[in-house]
Parts: C-alpha cells; sequence; structure tokens
C-alpha cells in the first residue's frame, strides 16, 4: 500500500511592494535618501553635490536650533546655494575655465531639482 505523496508546499507569497508616501518626503529626507543611493551607485559627483546640499540645510537647522529644517526654509537655502552657482559660473565663464564653469552648472541641476519652477515671462504677462 503506498501512500499518496504530500501536497507541494505553496509558495510564499510576494512581499508587498511598497506603499508610496501618502506625502512628498521633506527636501531634507529625501536628501538623505539621495545621498544614500547615490553612494551605492558609486557617483562621486552628485554624492559631493548631495552631501553639498545636506550640510547646508543642517548648518541652517542648527542656526535656527531645530532638528530639522521645513521645506519653506530649505528652499531658501537651496536658493542661496543656487544664486552661489551662477555667479560662479559667470566669472569661471569670463576667466576662461569652462571646465569649472561646467563642474558648477552640474551642481546648478542637483540643486535646482528641489527649487520651485519659476514662472515664464509669458505666464507673468
Amino acid at each position: 500500500v503506498s501512500e499518496p505523496a504530500p501536497a507541494p508546499a505553496p509558495a510564499p507569497a510576494p512581499a508587498p511592494a511598497p506603499a508610496p508616501p501618502a506625502e512628498p518626503l521633506p527636501i531634507a529626507a529625501d536628501v538623505d535618501t539621495r545621498v544614500i543611493q547615490a553612494m551605492k551607485a558609486r557617483d562621486k559627483d552628485l554624492t559631493s553635490t548631495l552631501r553639498l546640499i545636506k550640510t547646508a540645510l543642517t548648518n541652517a537647522a542648527k542656526e535656527s536650533g531645530v532638528e530639522a529644517v521645513s521645506d519653506a526654509e530649505a528652499v531658501k537655502v537651496l536658493r542661496k546655494m543656487s544664486k552661489m552657482r551662477q555667479e560662479s559660473i559667470e566669472m569661471f565663464e569670463k576667466g576662461g575655465e569652462p571646465e569649472r564653469a561646467a563642474a558648477e552648472k552640474a551642481e546648478l541641476d542637483v540643486i535646482a531639482q528641489w527649487l520651485p519652477a519659476l514662472a515664464s515671462e509669458d505666464t507673468v504677462r
């Protein structure tokens, strides 16, 4: 008398995909997340720029005496960083250093990801 073979064990259910956040991450938390992603991707330039942003946001928080800056405060910090990069780009281009200007433009592009889009002239008129 042979016994029937035991039924195969059911396959484990796949892990549920993480639900998207109900709200977008605060800027400071988003920067932290992207620093880790850039480090894992071994993107030195992006990691460096993101660390500059993270440091600026951390310094702003310490000056304000809070643990983390609000998004409004973060945008102010990022606008200041953006303005500094724009001035540097102009100076490097006038000084005949296109490589350094390109590096500043790359940093400016990363910073601009968190800045609200400015209205175009057509929109304002």
